[in-house]
C-alpha cells in the first residue's frame, strides 16, 4: 500500500531531479499527493471492510422479494470507474504536460504516474459509489428494525458508512490546504470541495432520512391511537375508579409515545451532525484567515 501510494509522487520527484526544467508541481504538493494516495487506499479498504460487515444487516433490511435483485452496492466493486478516472486524469496532466513540452523525463513519467494515480481514484470511486448506493438503498421498501431496540430502526450502520467516506475525504484534503496556502484560489476551491463533500454526505442519506421520518410518523399515529383508546373510558366515566383501572394502560401508552418520539430522523448519532458542522466552520474560518492574511501580505 505504501509503495503504491508513493509511486506517482516519487516519479514526479525523480524526473524533476533528472530534468529540473520539466514541469514539476513542487515538493509540498508531492508530499501532499503521497499523503492523499496513502489515506485514499486506507479509506477504500476501510469502506470495503465495513460493507462486508454490513451484509447480514443489509439482508435483514431488504424486502423479502428482493432475493433476485442486484446488490444495491454493486457499483462499489467496479474496476471500470477508477481506471477511466485515472486515464482521464493522466490525459489532463501527464499527457498534456508531455505534449506541451516533449521530453524524456516527462515521457518516462506518464506510465508510473498513471499507475500511481490509480490509488487516489480508487478511493474517489469507492466513496462516490458508496454514497450513490446509499441513496439507491433508500429507494427500496426496507424492513426497518423495531424502534424498541434501535432508535435508528437499523439504519445507523449506513449513516456511519457515509460518515467514514466524508471523514476520510477531509483527512485527505488537509495537507493540500497546507501545500497551497499561498494561493487564495486553491484555498477557495478546497473550501468549496469540503462543502461539496458535506452536501454529498447528506444527499446520500436523504432517502433513508425520508424513510425514518415516515416510519416515525406512522409509529406516532399508532401510539396516539393507543393512548386515545386507553383514555377513552376515563373520558366517558371520569371517576377515580375508572382512572385507577386505566392507569397502567395510560402509563404504558404514554411511555410508548415517548419512545416513539426518540426515533431518530437521520441514520446517525447527534455527534455526527456536530462533527460535520464543526468541520465546515473550522475549514471556513481557517481558509478565510489564510486568504485575508495573503491579501494583507502577512
Amino acid at each position: 500500500m505504501v509503495v503504491w501510494a508513493g509511486l506517482a509522487p516519487a516519479t514526479y520527484f525523480v524526473t524533476h531531479l533528472a530534468d529540473p526544467s520539466a514541469a514539476y508541481p513542487g515538493d509540498a504538493f508531492v508530499v501532499a499527493f503521497a499523503w492523499v494516495n496513502l489515506v485514499g487506499l486506507w479509506g477504500a479498504s476501510l469502506i470495503a471492510a465495513r460493507l462486508d460487515a454490513l451484509q447480514p444487516t443489509l439482508r435483514d433490511l431488504l424486502p423479502g422479494d428482493s432475493a433476485g435483485e442486484p446488490d444495491p452496492f454493486r457499483a462499489v466493486g467496479s474496476t471500470v470507474g477508477p481506471v477511466v478516472g485515472t486515464v482521464l486524469g493522466s490525459l489532463l496532466f501527464e499527457v498534456a504536460d508531455f505534449v506541451a513540452e516533449p521530453g524524456l523525463a516527462l515521457g518516462l513519467r506518464v506510465v508510473p504516474a498513471l499507475v500511481g494515480q490509480l490509488a487516489v481514484f480508487v478511493f474517489v470511486w469507492v466513496m462516490l459509489a458508496t454514497l450513490f448506493s446509499l441513496s439507491r438503498l433508500g429507494r427500496l421498501p426496507l424492513r426497518l428494525a423495531p424502534f424498541a431496540t434501535d432508535t435508528t430502526l437499523g439504519l445507523k450502520p449506513f449513516g456511519r458508512l457515509a460518515f467514514v467516506g466524508f471523514a476520510v475525504s477531509i483527512v485527505m484534503v488537509v495537507p493540500l490546504a497546507a501545500a497551497t496556502e499561498a494561493d487564495p484560489r486553491s484555498q477557495v476551491v478546497l473550501l468549496a470541495t469540503v462543502f461539496l463533500l458535506a452536501a454529498l454526505f447528506f444527499v446520500s442519506l436523504y432517502r433513508l432520512h425520508g424513510q425514518l421520518v415516515a416510519a416515525k410518523a406512522e409509529h406516532a399515529a399508532w401510539a396516539r391511537r393507543l393512548y386515545a383508546a386507553a383514555l377513552g373510558p376515563v373520558q366517558d366515566a371520569p371517576t377515580e375508579e375508572t382512572l385507577s383501572r386505566q392507569s397502567a394502560s395510560l402509563l404504558a401508552a404514554a411511555e410508548l409515545e415517548r419512545r416513539v418520539g426518540d426515533i431518530a430522523e437521520w441514520p446517525f448519532d447527534d455527534w455526527v451532525l456536530r462533527a460535520v458542522v464543526a468541520i465546515l466552520l473550522g475549514a471556513t474560518a481557517g481558509i478565510a484567515a489564510r486568504v485575508v492574511a495573503t491579501g494583507l501580505g502577512i
